[in-house]
């Protein structure tokens, strides 16, 4: 697993431009089968339960993008919890359950840290105070060519809201 941050202020870039600076992003097969079981909505596992919020990594790397959070566990974990969080369809024993399965049954690197646990929960809580929707359900891997700052605004992602986030909580600033 290897460590990338997209950078600040990229509204005017499209998300195609930033993902293409990603260093050897994971391909699907590359994930180990209990993350793929708990976050990939192909996996027979994951359609079992109805864990909301998952996405093929087509759909969720753009999401570090849009929100200017890179792939450093905690970054991870504030974008998965913020993606869950949004789905309509989570309920409260979707997260503990969640939160189980990554501290307990995910192998390293993939572990999930107190930090980790704390920076997925803040993601769920912004989700909420946002009032974002469903936002894996939008189709972000068919928005390579848009401009960031657009897809934000459809989307709802208040960038000075996050930015203000980020500064104040410790398990964000994974630069």
């Amino acid at each position: 697993m290897f460590t990338w941050h997209p950078g600040n202020d990229l509204s005017n870039e499209t998300i195609g431009e930033v993902l293409s600076t990603m260093v050897q992003p994971d391909q699907q097969e590359d994930i180990p089968e209990e993350v793929r079981m708990v976050e990939n909505p192909e996996h027979w596992f994951y359609r079992m339960l109805e864990i909301p919020g998952g996405s093929t990594l087509a759909r969720h790397d753009p999401l570090h993008v849009l929100l200017e959070q890179g792939t450093h566990i905690n970054a991870e974990a504030f974008v998965l919890g913020l993606s869950m969080g949004a789905d309509e369809k989570a309920q409260q024993w979707h997260f503990s359950f969640y939160i189980w399965w990554v501290t307990h049954k995910t192998p390293q690197p993939f572990v999930f840290t107190q930090e980790a646990v704390d920076a997925y929960w803040l993601g769920v809580k912004t989700a909420e105070e946002m009032g974002l929707k469903n936002i894996h359900l939008v189709p972000l891997e068919e928005m390579h060519n848009q401009k960031i700052n657009e897809v934000r605004k459809q989307m709802g992602i208040n960038m000075e809201y996050l930015r203000h986030l980020y500064a104040q909580h410790k398990v964000l600033q994974t630069k």
